[in-house]
């Protein structure tokens, strides 16, 4: 059975980073004939309304929301994750543990201390970020009904410089130029897949398009 990959797509909200996922997934599929699995974070776990409702407002503080993201993925990655990849399916995962890094670190909290804390997660096999700046990032969110708690330019600036510094400080971190066509972001990010996976060992050399 050939191994399935663990890709994470990344980026500030409004990037296109949830269009890519499933682009991208589409892509492996008919591309290595491959099964994917797409999920995101948070996921539909027993935490996901408090989170949700967190989002939209009701208070509560960053720390304890941050850790409840933590907690959300714990059961993630055990309940869902791992057992598609060791199912040899290959999964592509909206959010993962460098959004807690960047939003938490916005708040205020550590980038530091939320970086450390991804050691306790597995480590995907590839992670893609979806560069944009924070005001075109802005333009498309004003164009939704669902505004969220980070949803202000001030707080999208923070946000995208904390991201900057925690893939600084990661290792592995594909970006790409979020501000093309869809098309074009696409390939952009097929052309990472193929380049990093590829040396991996996730796609045969009789796959490589």
């Amino acid at each position: 059975m050939e191994k399935g990959a663990f890709i994470v797509i990344e980026g500030i909200d409004g990037s296109g980073k949830t269009t890519l996922a499933k682009n991208l997934a589409w892509k492996i599929r008919h591309e290595l004939r491959a099964e994917v699995f797409e999920t995101a974070e948070p996921d539909k776990s027993a935490l996901y309304r408090l989170i949700r409702e967190s989002l939209a407002g009701t208070k509560m503080d960053n720390l304890s929301l941050q850790i409840l993201f933590c907690l959300d993925r714990a059961i993630h990655v055990e309940k869902v994750i791992n057992p598609k990849l060791e199912d040899g399916t290959w999964v592509v995962c909206d959010r993962y543990h460098l959004s807690t890094v960047a939003y938490g670190a916005s708040t205020g909290l550590s980038l530091e201390g939320l970086l450390a804390m991804g050691n306790l997660f597995r480590r995907p096999d590839m992670t893609l970020f979806v560069d944009i700046s924070p005001e075109a990032a802005l333009e498309r969110i004003n164009s939704r009904h669902d505004k969220e708690r980070f949803d202000t330019l001030q707080h999208q600036k923070k946000i995208a410089d904390a991201y900057r510094t925690a893939i600084a400080l990661s290792k592995g971190v594909y970006e790409i130029d979020g501000t093309g066509s869809v098309e074009k972001v696409c390939e952009d990010a097929w052309t990472g897949v193929q380049t990093v996976l590829k040396g991996k060992g996730f796609i045969p050399e009789r796959r490589h398009t």
